[in-house]
């Protein structure tokens, strides 16, 4: 059966047996599924990234330097 065939079995299911099989494949997924160790290790590697050398600049300040960026000055 290919997914195609399944997609429109699936719609032919009641509600009830369609939540039924919501279930069961969560559960399939939830078994099989292990996260990655190297989601972590990204993250490390970026933090700090963007965070300024000196003192945040305010609200004001950040909309000039949009401004000032957007129209070249």
């Amino acid at each position: 059966m290919t997914v195609q065939n399944l997609m429109l079995e699936i719609r032919n299911l009641s509600l009830e047996e369609q939540f039924q099989l919501l279930e069961s494949i969560t559960r399939a997924l939830r078994e099989t599924w292990r996260p990655s160790r190297r989601a972590g290790v990204a993250v490390n590697r970026v933090r700090g990234c963007l965070k300024p050398t000196g003192i945040m600049p305010t609200d004001t300040e950040l909309v000039n330097l949009r401004d000032q960026y957007l129209n070249g000055i």
